[in-house]
């Protein structure tokens, strides 16, 4: 049964069983009986309109929170990339070329494929093609000087952080896709 059927169903089914319960209850009571219970009736009605807005309140928090959450991350996935490219200046051409290319590459994939709002299907990689290359290029490169270990383990943090904050957004949206959609 599709989302759009059940919410038909529920909403329809709601307010035919309001409706029937209240000509049950009209048909079966004397006016004056209702008549003296319209102040306790007058108390629950504020309760609910109070609950119901609270309900609203916690909702509207989380998805700011969510929100919030992942524009941190999505900072943080752009920041790794910047990052990572002006380290790749201290690395030897060899390695240098080949991780700067996969960074430009890495962001034009994300950029034109990946921020579409749709999840990544299991047979497309997207930009995690390019992350295995920059990888590859980390793994063959052996650090001689002091100075190259500094920044060798700077761009393996960097790389790092690029992967949690790539799986972070996969997921997120993968999450916010199959919420507001349906489960395909």
């Amino acid at each position: 049964m599709g989302a759009w059927t059940l919410g038909l169903l529920i909403v329809l089914g709601g307010t035919g069983l309001s409706i029937g319960g209240m000509l049950a209850v009209r048909r079966w009571t004397s006016l004056h009986s209702m008549e003296s219970h319209h102040e306790v009736a007058g108390y629950l009605l504020s309760i609910i309109g109070t609950l119901c807005a609270v309900l609203l309140g916690l909702v509207v928090v989380d998805v700011q929170a969510k929100y919030q959450q992942a524009q941190v991350m999505a900072e943080g996935e752009a920041n790794a990339v910047m990052d990572l490219y002006h380290l790749a200046q201290s690395l030897p051409k060899e390695q240098m070329v080949p991780m700067q290319k996969s960074l430009l590459d890495y962001a034009t994939t994300v950029v034109e494929q990946e921020w579409d709002g749709k999840p990544l299907n299991a047979n497309v990689e997207g930009s995690v093609v390019q992350l295995r290359q920059l990888w590859a290029v980390i793994n063959a490169y052996e650090p001689v000087t002091n100075r190259q270990q500094s920044c060798y383990e700077a761009i393996l943090t960097g790389l790092q952080q690029l992967g949690d904050s790539r799986r972070f957004r996969v997921v997120a949206t993968r999450e916010a896709f199959h919420q507001y959609y349906g489960r395909c």
